[in-house]
């Protein structure tokens, strides 16, 4: 049972070390087909963060020297019989997917998003079928639109991907990744013609040129075992579900896949992960006033969502107002009725959160009062929220 694993279970030896004082260039030599994540060490061999090639690409500093302790990112530290739910709950509010394992003080071993994936497809949870999962936000892009607008749309949804179409297909994906590899391109080899005190432009690029064809498709009505299949064979993050006719279901990551194994699994009715996107961390106090504000919402229509798992995500800008940040909040909500999403701004985290609150309460609201005015009974309401798709 996929819920008996520990950390002794999913613990491999993908990682290797180096010193805080390496350079980005350094780091970059290490990594490998089966090497992932680099431990950064200090000077007393104590480790003290985790780095990836994607912190290293989405920086877009000198490689050559810049150290790496300015991109490495701090990790909660797991033991080896640390359980599976808390594995995932921490791999989720920290936004890292590569833990290291540690016992007495040393780095034993790194569990990952993939070997913890791996273990799915011995579970009855691999059979579900893709259409009965909780689907995302509808984000999509054509392919003839521009970089400058997909960059728009990255910024306003505070995603870092999305499915390209054409005449409503599904013709690829495009993330922020493919936009830096194409910037680094035009910053190392500029275009032919190119003057020499011209700025090459990448935003009037079209976004078939740079979008991924590779990623793969699976059709809706396929169980989610064919979709990690796919993952694992061909060693991506992603997959896209599509319908017969080849239209948008959903784009299906690993994250997601960690998030209905963490559903699965938890103990706790009505939990709340907070996932915070920016390298600042909330404190508890803070983290227990979005917990209350969350709760009293989802009390107050406990009879329509039944069980719910709410996932909060939170990013940090630098514009301020009265010493407080910025903050922009997405809410995903996953309950018995379906999957419904919001967003906020605010300065401070609280007012964020309230405010995303009230859009998703608003929306919820007049949709129920627009069917209420028709005469529909409870049953008959809750019937047709369970086929919205409650977004902005």
């Amino acid at each position: 049972m996929i819920e008996e694993l520990k950390a002794k279970d999913l613990v491999t030896q993908n990682f290797k070390e180096l010193s805080i004082n390496s350079t980005l260039s350094d780091a970059l030599k290490l990594f490998s087909k089966d090497t992932e994540v680099l431990v950064v060490k200090n000077e007393e061999g104590s480790a003290k963060g985790i780095l990836t090639e994607w912190m290293i690409l989405k920086s877009g500093l000198n490689r050559k020297e810049t150290k790496v302790k300015r991109v490495m990112k701090p990790f909660p530290k797991i033991n080896v019989n640390d359980s599976l739910e808390r594995i995932i709950r921490l791999m989720i509010e920290n936004n890292i997917y590569q833990l290291p394992v540690v016992e007495e003080n040393k780095v034993i071993g790194i569990i990952s998003d993939v070997e913890i994936i791996r273990h799915v497809l011995d579970d009855s949870l691999a059979n579900k079928k893709i259409r009965d999962l909780p689907k995302g936000e509808r984000i999509y892009i054509s392919k003839d639109e521009t970089i400058g607008k997909l960059l728009s749309l990255f910024k306003e949804f505070q995603i870092e991907r999305v499915p390209v179409v054409d005449k409503g297909k599904v013709v690829g994906v495009v993330g922020v990744k493919d936009v830096l590899i194409k910037l680094f391109k035009v910053k190392e080899r500029p275009e032919y013609g190119t003057l020499i005190d011209e700025k090459p432009s990448i935003f009037d690029t079209k976004v078939e040129a740079i979008m991924d064809v590779s990623i793969p498709y699976v059709l809706e009505s396929s169980p989610l075992r064919e979709a990690i299949n796919q993952m694992l064979d061909k060693g991506v993050d992603v997959v896209v579900a599509v319908d017969k006719s080849g239209k948008l279901h959903d784009l299906i990551t690993r994250t997601d896949i960690l998030s209905i194994i963490y559903e699965r699994i938890c103990t706790k009715k009505q939990e709340i992960t907070v996932q915070i996107s920016s390298k600042e961390k909330i404190d508890e106090f803070e983290k227990k006033e979005i917990i209350e504000a969350v709760e009293r919402f989802i009390n107050k229509y406990s009879e329509s969502l039944g069980e719910t798992r709410v996932y909060i995500y939170l990013k940090q800008y630098k514009q301020k107002w009265r010493s407080k940040n910025l903050i922009y909040s997405k809410i995903r909500i996953n309950s018995e009725i379906g999957s419904m999403h919001a967003r906020g701004k605010g300065f401070g985290v609280e007012s964020s959160v309230k405010n995303c609150l009230e859009n998703l309460e608003r929306e919820l609201f007049s949709k129920v009062k627009r069917f209420k005015d028709k005469s529909l009974t409870s049953s008959e309401i809750k019937k047709w929220l369970s086929s919205l798709e409650l977004e902005e």
